[in-house]
């Protein structure tokens, strides 16, 4: 099974609408060598464009539902084929193991990462390696923005990195709180014994 990486942006993203994720569901479902090769391709293609983004009639049928689908897909593509599941959850959640957000509290979880730009996981002591987010449904307005963390740490002026890595300090409560922005950090905070510097070339192997 083959499919198409059309890049999105000259620096990270690609679009991939000729790969039915219902297929890839139940060539999972019977693992061998040809769904090995075909997780082997997405991993590499993911950490070479770092977002992948599904378009094909079939998703909503492989994610929609009781949302098991999306739950399998993300534990073949994540390296180490668990799944960090950290969320509340809401009582309209289709699994136990995805977070359900919405602009309606009935219908999930509200005013999720609104509190500025962040970095899902960084709260983890070893933030998962990949993330699946299934849109069945796009609010107008309010559009989410992904951007290169790596490109744009690095396109800083050498002041600006180490004002970041310090204010990183004080989002984690290492250090006091000065003036000026900050980065913000989830709402949980991790053990002071676990923190990691802003700018690390380690990799782990959860998923979310």
């Amino acid at each position: 099974m083959s499919y198409t990486c059309k890049p999105i942006t000259p620096l990270f993203g690609a679009l991939i609408e000729d790969l039915s994720l219902l297929s890839l569901r139940n060539l999972l479902s019977s693992p061998n060598a040809s769904s090995a090769a075909l997780v082997s391709s997405l991993r590499s293609d993911l950490a070479q464009h770092r977002l992948l983004l599904f378009r094909h009639p079939d998703n909503a049928v492989a994610l929609g539902g009781d949302g098991c689908g999306q739950v399998e897909i993300s534990k073949a593509v994540g390296e180490s084929g668990q799944l960090e599941s950290t969320f509340h959850k809401h009582a309209k959640s289709p699994h136990p193991d995805i977070f359900r957000v919405s602009n309606d509290e009935d219908e999930g979880c509200t005013n999720v990462g609104r509190s500025g730009w962040h970095i899902d996981g960084t709260f983890q002591p070893q933030p998962f390696s990949a993330q699946t987010m299934y849109f069945p449904e796009v609010n107008k307005g309010g559009w989410t923005q992904f951007v290169p963390l790596k490109e744009l740490f690095d396109s800083q002026t050498a002041e600006r990195q180490a004002l970041w890595r310090g204010k990183e300090r004080e989002a984690l409560g290492l250090v006091p709180r000065s003036e000026g922005p900050c980065l913000v950090p989830d709402r949980r905070r991790m053990p002071v014994q676990t923190v990691r510097p802003m700018a690390s070339t380690k990799t782990v192997g959860h998923v979310a």
